[in-house]
């Protein structure tokens, strides 16, 4: 495209190459959009990043609640589930949710 401008401004100011120097051609360089585009994007996750890892803690109490009021771990206890092995489970589950919410923002936001 600067090619062509600069083609029609040399038939237009024929020998005068002060004027043509003068002006500049309106183009738009590919590396300043994407450097907007991602500077959008890390943006828009760094304002979600700290609501989503916020989320972790109310859905652990919301499972808590769930548990109490369905008694699965009595149920399980009957049928031969140690109490120690219901709470690691229960704490890896929640931390394995928590690592790929953690892991999706941060490469989002790369």
């Amino acid at each position: 495209m600067n090619y062509f401008t600069n083609l029609h401004l040399q038939t237009v100011f024929q020998d005068d190459m002060t004027n043509i120097l003068s002006l500049i051609s309106p183009t738009f360089d590919s590396d300043v959009i994407t450097g907007l585009i991602k500077l959008a994007i890390s943006s828009i996750c760094t304002s979600l990043f700290p609501s989503a890892l916020s989320l972790g803690i109310p859905i652990m109490i919301f499972l808590l609640v769930l548990e109490k009021e369905d008694n699965v771990k009595n149920l399980l206890q009957v049928n031969g589930l140690r109490e120690v092995d219901y709470w690691i489970s229960f704490l890896l589950w929640n931390f394995m949710i928590l690592s790929v919410t953690t892991a999706i923002f941060l490469l989002a936001g790369w």
